[in-house]
C-alpha cells in the first residue's frame, strides 16, 4: 500500500451554499466540498478537476482555503461538450494518477457526465495501473436537512467493488471460473467482522465456505473430478439452501445468482452418489455438455471420450473403473476402427447401434482429443475454429447415441 494519499475533487459551475458537511463522525461547514474532503481524508495531495471558466470561479477562494492545509494541482479539462471531449478528460485524469496510488475521489461538486465518467475511470485505474482506492465520496446537498444545515456525506465505493462483482459473477456464470469470486466472498465475510457499525447484527456463518465451495466445484471440473465434482456439487448446493440470508445481506450482488448456480450444478450430482449408475452417467454427461456451455473444450471432449467408454463398460458389464477392463473395451474399439480402414467393417449391432457407428464416433472423439491435449504438434493440424465446431458437432452425436444406449 502506498503511504502517501493523493485525492481528486471536482468544480463545477454552481453557486455553491455553504452547508456543514458530515462524514461518519466529522462535521465541516463550507460552500465547497473540496476544503470538508481534504480534512476528512488528509491527502497529501488534492488535485483538482475544473474547466476554465469553473477555474475562473471557484480556484481562487478554494486556494485561500486550503493554503498551508495541503497541495493543490489543478487539471483544467474541456466543457464535456462532445465524446472526444470526454476521452480527452479521461486520458487528462488517469496521467495525472501514477501508478500504485492511494487515492481518494470526490465527485460532489461533478458537472453532467463527470461523476459517472469518474467512476469508470476509478475501475480502470485499480485494474490497469494498481491504484488502491479507499474512498469515493459525494456530498449529498440534495439530502441536507433544512433545519439543521447538515448534508450527509454519502460513500459510494461500494459502488466501485459491485463492478468487481459483476466482473467475477460474469466469468462464474458463463465461463464456470470461481476464483474471483470465491475471493469477494471471502472478503465480504471477513470484512463484516472489523466494521464498528455491525456490531449487535448477525454476522455472517457460512458465506466464506460458500465461496470455497463453488471454488472447489469449478476446481474439480476443470481438473476433469467427475465424482469429486458430484461430492462437492451436492455439499455446495446443501450450503446454499442454508445461507441465502447471508448472501442477500453480505453478498447482495450474488443473490440473483443463487437460484442460477443451485440449477446449473444440481444437474451435476447423482442421485445414489454412484458415478456409474445410470443416474451418475446422466450427471456425466451434463459435466460434458456444461463443459461445452463454458468454453471448455479440451475437457469436453476429454471426458466425452472417456464417458463413451465407461458407457460401453456398463453395457459389456464390465468394471468403468479398473484399468484392464477400459482397456479391453479400447482395444475392442481399436479393433472396430481398424476393420473400418480396412474396408471390412464390423457387421454387429450393440442395442441397436451399428458397430461401425460406435467405432465411427470413437475414433473421431479420440483424433480430437488428441489433437487439443498435443497443442496440434501435426502435419496439417485443424484451425481452432475447426476444433470447436467439430467438439460441438460430437456431443450431439454422442448425446443420440446414449439415447439409444439408455432410453432416454
Amino acid at each position: 500500500m502506498n503511504l502517501t494519499m493523493t485525492a481528486l475533487s471536482f468544480l463545477g459551475l454552481a453557486n455553491y451554499t455553504p452547508t456543514r458537511y458530515k462524514y461518519q463522525e466529522q462535521e465541516v461547514e463550507t460552500h465547497l466540498f473540496p476544503v470538508a474532503f481534504t480534512q476528512f481524508v488528509k491527502p497529501d495531495e488534492l488535485k483538482v478537476v475544473m474547466t476554465q471558466q469553473a477555474q475562473e470561479m471557484h480556484y481562487a477562494t478554494l486556494q485561500q482555503k486550503l493554503k498551508g492545509v495541503v497541495t493543490l494541482t489543478p487539471i483544467l479539462i474541456p466543457e464535456g461538450k462532445s465524446e472526444k471531449d470526454l476521452w480527452f478528460m479521461f486520458d487528462k485524469i488517469v496521467e495525472s494518477i501514477p501508478n500504485g496510488a492511494t487515492l481518494a475521489v470526490d465527485v460532489t461538486h461533478g458537472f453532467r457526465s463527470q461523476p459517472i465518467l469518474m467512476l469508470a475511470i476509478c475501475f480502470y485505474l485499480r485494474l490497469v495501473h494498481d491504484v488502491e482506492i479507499p474512498h469515493i465520496l459525494y456530498g449529498a446537498f440534495e439530502a441536507r436537512s433544512e433545519k439543521t444545515n447538515i448534508t450527509p456525506v454519502f460513500e459510494l465505493t461500494p459502488f466501485l467493488f459491485l463492478m468487481d462483482w459483476t466482473i467475477a459473477l460474469d466469468k462464474f456464470i458463463k465461463l464456470g471460473n470461481a476464483d474471483e469470486l470465491s475471493k469477494l466472498m471471502a472478503t465480504a465475510h471477513q470484512q463484516a467482522y472489523h466494521q464498528p457499525s455491525n456490531a449487535g447484527v448477525d454476522l455472517p456463518k457460512k458465506l466464506k465456505s460458500l465461496g470455497a465451495h463453488i471454488q472447489h466445484i469449478t476446481q474439480a471440473l476443470a481438473a476433469i473430478r467427475p465424482q469429486e465434482t458430484m461430492e462437492t456439487a451436492r455439499s455446495m448446493i446443501g450450503i446454499i439452501d442454508r445461507v441465502s440470508d447471508e448472501v442477500s445481506t453480505w453478498a447482495k450482488p450474488f443473490t440473483a445468482n443463487l437460484s442460477r448456480a443451485k440449477r446449473e450444478y444440481g444437474r451435476l450430482i447423482s442421485d445414489d452418489d454412484k458415478p456409474f449408475s445410470t443416474a451418475g452417467m446422466k450427471a456425466q454427461f451434463n459435466m460434458i455438455q456444461w463443459y461445452l456451455r463454458k468454453q471448455q473444450y479440451v475437457q469436453c471432449v476429454t471426458l466425452a471420450r472417456e464417458w463413451l467408454i465407461s458407457q460401453l463398460c456398463l453395457l459389456k458389464q464390465r468394471d468403468p473403473i479398473d484399468r484392464d477392463d477400459r482397456q479391453s473395451i479400447e482395444h475392442m474399439l481399436g479393433t472396430w476402427i481398424s476393420d473400418v480402414k480396412k474396408n471390412e467393417p464390423p457387421s454387429g449391432v450393440l442395442f441397436g447401434i451399428p458397430e461401425k457407428d460406435i467405432a465411427a464416433l470413437f475414433a473421431s472423439l479420440s483424433d480430437t482429443r488428441n489433437d487439443m491435449n498435443h497443442a496440434g504438434m501435426r502435419k496439417n493440424p485443424k484451425p481452432a475454429a475447426a476444433v470447436i465446431k467439430s467438439i460441438e458437432h460430437l456431443v450431439v452425436e454422442l448425446e443420440q447415441m446414449k439415447i439409444k444406449f439408455t432410453g432416454k
